[in-house]
């Protein structure tokens, strides 16, 4: 697979509302099928950032570019094991690290990444939501007020 970087100039981190609204723009257009309400995307953007924050990323477009990619190809993208080693690589600056995964050293770990076995929808949320198995049962008193 090969990944298209979107040149995103102008959002400013700075003004966070204006920032998530701006990607979320984005989004919309590139996922017009999306049935989630514009708020729940908002959340899932701002879940973005954050993760891209912990990675190290800080500028507006590579900040941009890590939260399209959660929609693109996969939430928990930085996960893959040789993207996740190029992110945590201290030995150059994250901008340099960012640029290498973009190379065609990195295709196998965009298809990997891209693969519908690899998703974890649980990468949307900085507290993963249990498993429904996981789930206390009702009492009968509180099946009797549903």
């Amino acid at each position: 697979m090969q990944i298209r970087r979107e040149c995103v100039l102008g959002w400013h981190q700075s003004n966070e509302s204006a920032f998530v609204d701006s990607i979320l723009q984005v989004v919309r257009r590139r996922h017009p099928v999306y049935r989630q309400t514009d708020e729940m995307l908002r959340e899932s953007i701002r879940t973005g950032i954050g993760r891209a924050r912990r990675n190290g990323l800080n500028t507006d477009q590579i900040v941009s570019e890590f939260v399209l990619i959660m929609f693109d190809v996969a939430p928990n993208f930085d996960q893959q094991r040789d993207i996740r080693a190029m992110l945590d690589n201290r030995a150059m600056p994250v901008n340099q690290r960012w640029e290498r995964l973009f190379t065609p050293e990195f295709d196998p770990a965009w298809e990997e990444a891209d693969a519908p076995e690899f998703l974890d929808a649980n990468a949307w949320y900085d507290h993963p939501v249990k498993e429904i198995s996981q789930a206390p049962l009702p009492t009968e008193t509180e099946w009797a007020e549903l």
